[in-house]
């Protein structure tokens, strides 16, 4: 499931940064080049930082998850087990 959901996200970033791009590369005034590269860059760093900062988030959301119901699990199965008494 976090495969596709990252397979997903990166298909859908990589359609609308195509679109902003070429729609950047039509507003592009002649003389004012470099501007425009450093706005593409700007924009390409925001783009990767915000992936890779939400890819991190809902990795560490989805682990934090699976550890906690792991852990009540075993909590649950230990409160059930009968205690044994000797003596």
């Amino acid at each position: 499931m976090v495969l596709v959901f990252l397979l997903i996200a990166i298909v859908v970033v990589a359609l609308v940064s195509i679109g902003i791009e070429t729609a950047i590369i039509h507003c592009v005034v002649l003389g004012q080049e470099e501007t425009w590269a450093a706005s593409v860059a700007s924009y390409w760093g925001s783009i990767i930082g915000g992936v890779v900062s939400g890819i991190l988030a809902f990795l560490g959301v989805f682990y934090t998850i699976r550890y906690y119901k792991e852990s009540d699990a075993q909590k649950e199965r230990a409160a059930v087990q009968p205690a044994v008494l000797f003596g």
